[in-house]
C-alpha cells in the first residue's frame, strides 16, 4: 500500500511464521499483523497497523500501542483531517464495539461495515446490530432501530459506506427499511415510506441545505427533495443525479421510451439515449452531455437556469 502522497510504501511479510508490517523497508515491532491491517492517514503523515495475538489485539499508530482489546474485527480508518482514528473490536460473541481515538464505545451484537467521519472530522457514525435490529449510531447515540439499513448507493455499499454527512457536516442521512417500506432519515426525521428508494446516487446539495433521492411507488419513479415529491416518470437513469453550483438539481428521466435531462424541474429535449458522464451530466459552467437520436449522435450544451439557492 502506498501513502496518499505516493512517497511511502507499507506492506506485510511473513517472517519466522508470523506476519509483520514493513514501512519504507523497515520491519516494525510486534508480530501478528492482521489481514488488511495497515492504513495511512489522508495527509500521509500518520501510519497505523493492527496486530492480533493469543492475548488479544491492539493497534499501533505512529509507533505507539493504543490499548488492547480481546479481538480486532474491523479495518483501521483515519478521519479526513488525519487527527482521529477508529476501528471495530470484539470481546466475544455478540459483544462488538467501536474504538474511537482509543476509547471503547457501547457494546452491540455486531458492528456492520465501516464507520465514517464527517467532513470536518468532528462526528462519527456507524451501523450496528442489536436484538436482530439494525441501528445507526451517531456520535455515540443509537438512532431508532430498523429491520434493515440500506446502502446509500450500490457504489457506496461496495465501499462499506451506508451513511452520509452533508458537505458542511451539519446534516446526516441514511436509508432504513421497516415493515416492507423504505424511507430516508435526515437529521433524525423519518421521510415518507415508499416501496423502494431507487438506485441513483442520492446526495446533498453543495451547500448542504437540501438532500435529493429518488423513490418508487407502484410503477412510477420520482425525485424527492426535503419531503417534496417532484414530477413522476417511468424511470430515472441510474447514477445521473447531481447538483449545479447554485443548488439546482440535475438528473436524467425516462418517459415513453425517451430520455431527457431535467434541471430545476425544467425538462430538456427528449432523445433516444443520453450518455451521461461517469458522475452524471456535467453541470459547470454549462450543462453538457452526449445524446443519441436515431442514427445521429449529438454533443448538447445548454445554459443553466438561474436558481436562487435555499438559505440555510
Amino acid at each position: 500500500m502506498f501513502s496518499p502522497d505516493g512517497r511511502k510504501l507499507a506492506y506485510g511479510i511473513l517472517q519466522q511464521g508470523a506476519w509483520r508490517a514493513i514501512l519504507d523497508g523497515e520491519v516494525l515491532p510486534h508480530a501478528g499483523l492482521l489481514n488488511k491491517g495497515i492504513a495511512f492517514s489522508p495527509d500521509s503523515r500518520r501510519f497505523g497497523y493492527q496486530v492480533g495475538t493469543s492475548e488479544g489485539g491492539f493497534v499501533v499508530i505512529d509507533g505507539e500501542k493504543q490499548g488492547r482489546q480481546p479481538g480486532i474485527v474491523g479495518d483501521l480508518i483515519f478521519s479526513p483531517d488525519s487527527s482521529r482514528f477508529a476501528y471495530a473490536a470484539a470481546e466475544g460473541p455478540a459483544r462488538a464495539f467501536l474504538v474511537i481515538d482509543g476509547a471503547e464505545q457501547e457494546r452491540f451484537e455486531s458492528i456492520v461495515g465501516l464507520p465514517i467521519f464527517s467532513p470536518d472530522s468532528r462526528s462519527v457514525a456507524y451501523r450496528a446490530l442489536r436484538d436482530k435490529k439494525h441501528v445507526v449510531v451517531l456520535d455515540a447515540t443509537p438512532q431508532p432501530p430498523f429491520d434493515a439499513i440500506l446502502p446509500i448507493s450500490v457504489k457506496m455499499a461496495g465501499w462499506g459506506i451506508w451513511q452520509m454527512f452533508s458537505p458542511d457536516s451539519r446534516r446526516f442521512a441514511y436509508t432504513g427499511a421497516d415493515e416492507g417500506k423504505i424511507m430516508v432519515i435526515v437529521d433524525g426525521t423519518r421521510g415518507v415510506p415508499y416501496n423502494s428508494v431507487y438506485d441513483v446516487d442520492y446526495g446533498f446539495s453543495p451547500g448542504g441545505t437540501q438532500l435529493a433521492y429518488a423513490a418508487r411507488n407502484g410503477r412510477r419513479v420520482f425525485v424527492v427533495t426535503d419531503q417534496t415529491e417532484h414530477t413522476s416518470y417511468d424511470s430515472l437513469v441510474k447514477r445521473a443525479l447531481s447538483w449545479t453550483g447554485d443548488g439546482a438539481l440535475v438528473y436524467c428521466a425516462v418517459q415513453d421510451k425517451h430520455k431527457f435531462v431535467v434541471v430545476a424541474d425544467e425538462e430538456g429535449k427528449p432523445y433516444d439515449e443520453i450518455i451521461a458522464s461517469p458522475s452524471g451530466v456535467i453541470t459547470s459552467p454549462r450543462i453538457r452531455y452526449v445524446a443519441v437520436s436515431g442514427n445521429s449522435v449529438y454533443s448538447v450544451e445548454e445554459d443553466l437556469p438561474k436558481v436562487q439557492a435555499p438559505v440555510s
